[in-house]
């Protein structure tokens, strides 16, 4: 089973939107077992819910995630993880300040993720649309590396 960390910077939008949805593509292509997915943010508040528009977005989907709280990112997450699938480059560099050793877990995204934090339910759609496509291709490559 391989762990993948999503991390962005308060794990109450993008990278819990991408672990909602990387969970509902794995299942969906029956690979449950494969992959334990998880998320954080770089500088998350524990306390913090996700975001109310994040929610919706991903509940028009069929995802629910109004339970969640953000998790901030801790070295162990990082030793863990088999992957690392940092939101931007920025939240790379992040990453590997703390932990060099983790450049070689990290994947990132052909797109950097822009943050949707108070924005409309327009602009959470569109960061879950682009989200779904880039996290299909991500799960296609690592079936292939098998």
């Amino acid at each position: 089973m391989k762990t993948i960390v999503f991390v962005c910077t308060g794990n109450t939008c993008r990278s819990i939107m991408a672990q909602g949805i990387f969970e509902k593509l794995v299942k969906e292509q029956g690979l449950t077992g494969q992959f334990a997915i998880k998320s954080a943010g770089i500088a998350a508040n524990e306390e913090d819910a996700i975001s109310a528009n994040a929610a919706k977005a991903l509940e028009e989907i069929g995802i629910d995630k109004h339970s969640h709280h953000a998790h901030r990112l801790t070295m162990q997450d990082v030793a863990d993880a088999d992957i690392l699938v940092p939101m931007t480059p920025s939240h790379a560099a992040a990453i590997v300040s703390a932990d060099p050793e983790a450049i070689n877990k990290i994947i990132l995204l052909p797109r950097p993720v822009p943050d949707p934090f108070m924005g409309s339910l327009e602009v959470y759609r569109a960061c879950r649309d682009d989200l779904k496509e880039q996290l299909s291709a991500l799960l296609e490559e690592l079936c292939h590396e098998r």
